[in-house]
């Protein structure tokens, strides 16, 4: 059994006859009689001694430009994730399911299972953006406290938050699970942060891009350190008129 690797601008019947006639070089009395291509399939005859067999080889390219449309369908690489500058494909789990997808599809060796990849692949693309997205609500909701931006606090009720997650865990496709959250954070509430001056507010508001780009156990920890050095002027001033 010999095989031979093609690129796409060598899916036609020239280019497929010399590299299966450069992989069948060493056997003496063996030679490419024959080379027809459909679409996705290619059917070459070869001749050994006095056999003649036919080889059929597939190529999933179809299969591929089917999930690139997919993954622009979803608008993951022109839309950015509320409160940063970062696009949801450039999330690292969301890029990784795109890649495996792109691999899976190419692995294939037959037009069931290049579909079947694709499929599997739209699937998992669904689900890692769904798990990001119910990380961002997550932190969001902040498990009903209110978040400091500037000289506002920021608060999610528990009933939006938990129609959201509702949404996000049980949408179908990807625009429904970013409808979701851009509606959870449109019934947001906010109002003037009772206890900080718009000063110590700025130097205590939280840098959002840098908690969409971070992941739930680091992003835990920064909040904490956050919340321990911005915290501490305050004390000093409250101790002192006291």
């Amino acid at each position: 059994m010999e095989s031979a690797d093609f690129t796409n601008t060598e899916w036609n019947e020239a280019a497929i006859k010399a590299k299966a006639t450069e992989a069948l070089a060493e056997k003496a009395d063996a030679k490419v009689t024959s080379v027809s291509v459909s679409d996705s399939t290619a059917k070459i005859t070869l001749r050994y001694g006095y056999s003649e067999a036919t080889a059929t080889i597939y190529t999933p390219n179809d299969a591929a430009a089917q999930w690139t449309a997919h993954i622009e369908s979803t608008k993951l690489g022109s839309t950015t994730v509320p409160g940063s500058d970062m696009k949801y494909s450039e999330a690292p789990d969301i890029q990784k399911a795109m890649a495996d997808g792109y691999s899976a599809i190419w692995a294939a060796k037959t037009e069931v299972d290049a579909t079947k990849a694709l499929e599997d692949s739209k699937a998992a693309l669904l689900k890692v953006v769904q798990d990001y997205v119910k990380f961002l609500a997550d932190t969001v909701y902040n498990k009903g406290e209110a978040t400091v931006i500037g000289d506002k606090s920021y608060t999610v009720s528990e009933t939006d938050y938990n129609t959201a997650v509702t949404a996000i865990t049980g949408a179908e496709n990807v625009a429904k699970v970013l409808n979701a959250y851009n509606t959870m954070l449109s019934a947001q509430t906010s109002k003037q942060h009772p206890y900080l001056t718009k000063t110590e507010a700025k130097a205590a508001t939280y840098k959002r891009p840098a908690i969409m780009n971070t992941t739930p156990a680091l992003f835990a920890r920064r909040s904490l350190r956050m919340r321990l050095v911005h915290r501490k002027p305050l004390l000093k001033r409250r101790r002192l008129q006291s």
